[in-house]
């Protein structure tokens, strides 16, 4: 936190930004698990020199939120999410300016969704999309943009609010733990999603995506209580140039 708005943000790709508090993260980070893991494949987001290869795949976002972060918005986190073989098997989510943890590991049997070491409660029915809370946001890819503007033009006269808050990592989270019904982004990246999927399959959240998921390019993402699903389909066409598929 000695960072946490006391740094420059300079551009990457697009509207894209690093500070000095990404990479000292990933340094970190890296270190420490190739230091216990070191057969793992990892792939992070300031230094995705590696193909998804192996069983095992780390997708690290050393700080999902970075323009959050550089303007002392405590909306930023941490996300490390272990691949096995293109399933989701471990997701940790970490907000330091809130101390709020997410974790999971949904493929074992004590993999239970937790948040602050805490069980996340079973699902409860959502509202109706009327009555719903959404989560969006402004893909770094402009030309994925016009997707979300079109999302917000559509979807606005139909639920009771859509909140765009700059961390696609805790927006996830959000939905498993019920603050949001649903979130839908056109354009994330596989570091941006390993962790949180991870948690909200562990909690039973219905997930879209297309089928290039791990790959390099920016994918659209569908999280949703099952309770809505009929409802944000055709939502989620407006964000996708392809058809979404369940994601195990």
């Amino acid at each position: 936190m000695r960072y946490f708005g006391k740094v420059q943000a300079t551009p990457k790709s697009g509207l894209d930004l690093l500070t000095e508090a990404d990479l000292a993260s990933e340094r970190l980070i890296l270190s420490k698990l190739q230091e216990e893991f070191p057969d793992h494949t990892y792939i992070a987001e300031e230094s995705p020199t590696s193909t998804p290869a192996g069983e095992w795949v780390w997708y690290i976002d050393p700080l999902d939120g970075t323009s959050n972060f550089s303007r002392r918005d405590p909306h930023f986190a941490v996300a490390l999410g272990l691949v096995q073989k293109g399933i989701p098997y471990l997701g940790v989510v970490y907000n330091p300016a809130r101390d709020q943890l997410f974790s999971a590991a949904p493929q074992l049997p004590e993999g239970e969704a937790r948040f602050n070491g805490q069980p996340i409660r079973t699902l409860s029915t959502s509202p109706t999309l009327g009555a719903a809370s959404l989560g969006t946001d402004w893909p770094w890819d402009l030309d994925l943009r016009q997707r979300t503007a079109a999302l917000l033009q559509h979807a606005a006269p139909h639920v009771r609010q859509i909140k765009i808050r700059g961390c696609a990592a805790l927006d996830l989270c959000d939905v498993a733990l019920g603050v949001l019904d649903a979130y839908l982004h056109p354009g994330c990246q596989a570091w941006d999603l390993a962790a949180p999927l991870a948690i909200n399959a562990a909690v039973g959240i219905q997930l879209f995506s297309s089928n290039q998921l791990w790959g390099p390019s920016h994918q659209p993402i569908v999280a949703c209580n099952p309770s809505l699903i009929r409802d944000i389909q055709p939502l989620a066409a407006l964000i996708a140039n392809r058809p979404l598929h369940p994601l195990k």
